[in-house]
């Protein structure tokens, strides 16, 4: 079956294996053979089509796969090719009757309910490295000797609205992964074909409403490899709300925000100034001799917006690049959503640890106490990697733990100097104790919990931290049944990378926590659906319940 015979109203049979079953008296086996072969050769097909149309609607997209049927006729050897036909067709018809009303049963009868949900499922599969492993992929045979995300790109590209709308179909914790298991260039190339092959015609101008995203979404804005996932996320989740926004114009918006977000994040602050002027002023000369020709290149189509606006939004990438954030509290909105979900469980582990009686000498930044900085600081380490920005500046969670969302890095780093290491290493030594976590903390467990080298903080306090996060995270692990000797990085993607929401009540803070990939294993142990008390809150106890149970 060829890739595009998928999205026509076909009956594809592959195969058919006939067996004949003839009387000793039959005077010629093979002219009698033949005629029964061509009667399945010539008409059956046809005959079943004209059946088939019959229980399906015009506006029934839907796609069956039969992986085999075993039919048994009787016909006289005499008849006619034609009245052979027609007996062998209600035979066949008849059972596929009464296949199609059974339910599929996922082995021998698949069905997805259009070509769009049948390639979503390949893209999983492809990139999972299953799909040549289910039989009712044939339809992708052409692209078994090309590299999982080479075919990817391959498939969802051939018929780019389609493909499309197969990657906004997908959960997203789904679509994460996929994003994940990417190379940025793929991902670049993927929707650059998405933009050119676009068939909304849409002239929209789409950079308002690309920045309210990437200004109230949690994205690493700091890295150049996350460029282009970040401007897939995007740019699938407007097409989402409206199929009609697609194409040049919408990747246009998308990549050159981006790229002024990076530029500003890897700028002095006196070099983003004089970026930011050059495209305020709308001097093009000036813009590609600060920001070089390639990154002046992807900003040159902010150049048409009011310089108003882009004052506005360079004014506010500024301040999140320097870690300070707006105050869009949970308070204020009685409502809020982050995308560490996971520290909800890791938070009444963190409140075993006694901050302020070893932090009672040290100094505090601004109107942020050090207990609750140094349990944000350990919070920020537990999450690791790339996701250290991003928690950094992650609204709810700083209201959560009452930090200043005026704080910047640079202030917590100057504080480091007022911080007493001795308490430091007796408050570890207390946590070692507490938690009692028999492994040692590996190389890559090591850099993994590494504050980036932008934040600045020395390294032995950097260190003392990492420890502190570690046994946390520890702890964590020793309640997971069967995981206790899984690394961190492991524990933290499969147990602890998730969204959630929290609502304000007058009476506690009810939380709903996304679907981590192991959430049967947290489900077991009880964590997602629990209630907890934090001293260093205030008396409301935190109820946690699992979204993905009803």
């Amino acid at each position: 079956m060829a890739l595009d015979e998928v999205e026509k109203n076909v009956l594809n049979i592959g195969r058919i294996e006939a067996n004949y079953v003839l009387s000793t008296e039959c005077p010629n086996p093979q002219q009698t053979k033949d005629r029964l072969d061509s009667a399945f050769q010539q008409d059956l097909g046809d005959r079943l089509c004209s059946i088939l149309k019959q229980w399906f609607s015009e506006n029934d997209a839907s796609i069956w796969f039969i992986r085999s049927l075993e039919i048994e006729a009787s016909v006289n050897a005499g008849w006619e090719r034609e009245q052979i036909a027609s007996t062998i067709t209600q035979q066949v018809s008849g059972q596929v009757r009464h296949t199609l009303t059974s339910k599929p049963d996922g082995e021998n009868v698949i069905r997805f309910p259009d070509r769009t949900a049948f390639l979503a499922h390949f893209l999983v599969e492809i990139l999972a490295g299953t799909a040549w492993q289910k039989w009712y992929f044939e339809a992708f045979e052409g692209l078994k000797l090309l590299p999982p995300a080479a075919a990817f790109r391959t498939a969802v590209c051939e018929d780019s609205n389609i493909g499309l709308a197969a990657l906004r179909q997908l959960p997203e914790s789904q679509l994460k992964n996929v994003i994940r298991s990417l190379d940025h260039n793929e991902i670049r190339r993927i929707l650059e074909t998405f933009a050119l092959k676009s068939d909304s015609g849409s002239k929209s101008n789409y950079f308002q409403k690309v920045w309210e995203i990437i200004d109230t979404s949690p994205l690493n804005l700091i890295r150049r490899e996350e460029e282009w996932p970040n401007a897939m996320h995007i740019y699938l989740q407007i097409s989402r709300e409206d199929s009609r926004h697609s194409g040049i114009p919408l990747l246009t918006a998308i990549t050159s925000l981006l790229r002024l977000a990076l530029c500003l994040g890897e700028s002095s602050i006196e070099r983003g100034k004089g970026l930011l002027a050059a495209l305020i002023a709308g001097n093009l000369p000036d813009l590609y001799k600060r920001a070089g020709s390639a990154d002046g290149e992807a900003l040159s189509s902010l150049l048409v917006q009011p310089p108003d606006w882009l004052k506005s939004v360079g004014t506010q990438l500024e301040a999140r690049m320097s870690g300070k954030i707006k105050d869009n509290s949970l308070w204020e909105d009685e409502k809020g959503n982050t995308r560490f979900g996971g520290l909800f469980l890791l938070l009444p582990i963190l409140d075993e640890l006694p901050f302020a009686e070893y932090t009672e000498a040290w100094a505090q930044p601004g109107d942020t106490s050090a207990p609750n900085l140094l349990r944000f600081l350990i919070l920020v380490k537990c999450c690791g990697g790339r996701n250290m920005q991003q928690l950094f500046v992650d609204p709810l969670v700083r209201n959560l733990l009452h930090i200043n969302p005026e704080l910047a890095i640079k202030s917590i780093v100057a504080w480091q100097d007022e911080i007493k290491i001795d308490n430091l290493r007796e408050l570890l030594q207390v946590a070692e104790q507490i938690y009692a976590s028999p492994q040692q903390m590996q190389d890559d467990e090591h850099i993994s919990l590494t504050f980036p080298e932008e934040f600045g903080f020395a390294e032995e306090v950097d260190l003392l931290l990492s420890q502190m996060a570690y046994a946390v995270l520890g702890s964590f692990r020793q309640r997971l049944p069967g995981f206790a000797a899984s690394s961190i990085p492991f524990i933290y993607h499969n147990f602890l990378d998730f969204p959630a929401s929290i609502e304000k009540k007058p009476d506690r803070l009810v939380v709903s926590l996304g679907n981590p990939p192991l959430r049967l294993v947290l489900n077991l142990t009880g964590m997602m659906r629990r209630s907890y008390l934090l001293d260093w809150l205030d008396n409301r106890p935190i109820e946690l319940f699992d979204q993905g149970v009803s």
